[in-house]
């Protein structure tokens, strides 16, 4: 793996939401997933209506693009059997026409069936009605805005369910394979957002904002470029997850030096609150454990044994299914166990 030139770092040592102080809790590591240089550790607030985890050494923010070389949206995805993504997609069909009322032309039959099928699947219900964020069929011509939208996989996806999407990145090579599926995307981080024209009827912030320096800034952006009764959806990693308790400083979803600060539901409302909007649900999901976990195994047993390259073999994967069930089951006694927080707020109607 090719390593980009040294990351300029800074100590943080107060929390970036409360400005309370904290301690360590994850020791400095190297990025073994993509091979950013440099070794970052992890602090917690000591505020305990906080807790808050973030990075510590951070990187300068000029320098935040040196550690997204080598990132995933630059990967080719992997190619499902034609068997597998037709059932996807046939069970996707039914949880949101059933849910969310995307009118895929389903008979009541079918989409009980798909619904069915949906629970037993690994990642349950949510796994498929995340696919859409929790947006209910669009009435109309309703536009929807994918801040941090990547290569445009989720854009491609909302304009076949009937939203008018444009998106923003700050990733140039990302955005590039965007406009290769003729989507509207622009290059930049907030600066680009206090340019975007008004309004949208919806904005998503899909594992986004936890690789933000002023994440309260955009969320407060965000409501400003709503329209009345718009809906935020933002997904993000759980800082109190039960993979986090599992696995410590291998969980996948730490991902130094990309994740800055990794937020729990207390932090997450009062952000969402404060920055005038109303909050609709929020709770944590199962529906990504497989893959965080799998590769949490991975990462803790390429450390274990030294070996230069992360691979996650066949009892990983098994593993990794494993215990996500376990965690679907934990999620029914602590509703803060799961691997992602989803939120849902929405903007006051007057």
């Amino acid at each position: 793996m090719t390593l980009c030139p040294t990351i300029r770092s800074k100590r943080q040592p107060n929390c970036p939401s409360c400005n309370a102080g904290g301690y360590s809790v994850i020791a400095p590591q190297s990025d073994d997933l993509f091979g950013a240089p440099g070794l970052w550790g992890f602090m917690k607030c000591e505020n305990l209506s906080c807790g808050l985890l973030w990075l510590d050494p951070a990187p300068f923010r000029d320098d935040l693009h040196l550690a997204y070389q080598q990132y995933l949206t630059h990967e080719s995805p992997q190619l499902l059997s034609s068997g597998r993504k037709r059932l996807e997609s046939y069970v996707e069909r039914a949880c949101l026409q059933r849910w969310l009322n995307y009118p895929f032309g389903l008979s009541a039959a079918h989409t009980l069936f798909g619904s069915v099928l949906a629970m037993i699947t690994p990642a349950g219900i949510d796994g498929f009605m995340s696919s859409a964020m929790f947006l209910h069929h669009p009435i109309g011509n309703r536009r929807l805005l994918d801040v941090g939208c990547g290569d445009g996989t989720f854009m491609a996806r909302m304009r076949s369910f009937g939203w008018i999407p444009e998106g923003v990145d700050f990733d140039p090579i990302a955005l590039d394979q965007a406009k290769a599926k003729g989507l509207t995307v622009f290059e930049g981080g907030i600066a680009t957002l206090k340019q975007m024209e008004a309004p949208f009827d919806a904005i998503v912030l899909s594992h986004v904002i936890e690789h933000l320096p002023n994440a309260t800034e955009v969320i407060r952006q965000c409501e400003k470029l709503l329209a009345p009764g718009g809906c935020l959806a933002l997904l993000t990693p759980n800082s109190e997850s039960l993979g986090f308790r599992i696995f410590h400083e291998n969980w996948r979803g730490l991902e130094p030096p990309r994740h800055l600060c990794i937020y729990n539901q207390r932090i997450l409302t009062n952000m969402i609150i404060d920055a005038g909007l109303i909050p609709e649900f929020v709770t944590t999901s199962a529906r990504g454990a497989r893959y965080i976990l799998g590769y949490s195994l991975a990462l803790r047993e390429m450390r274990k044994t030294g070996a230069h390259k992360l691979k996650i073999n066949l009892w990983m994967r098994v593993l990794a299914i494993t215990l996500q069930q376990l965690e679907r089951i934990a999620l029914q006694f602590s509703r803060a166990a799961g691997e992602e927080i989803f939120l849902v707020a929405r903007k006051r109607a007057t």
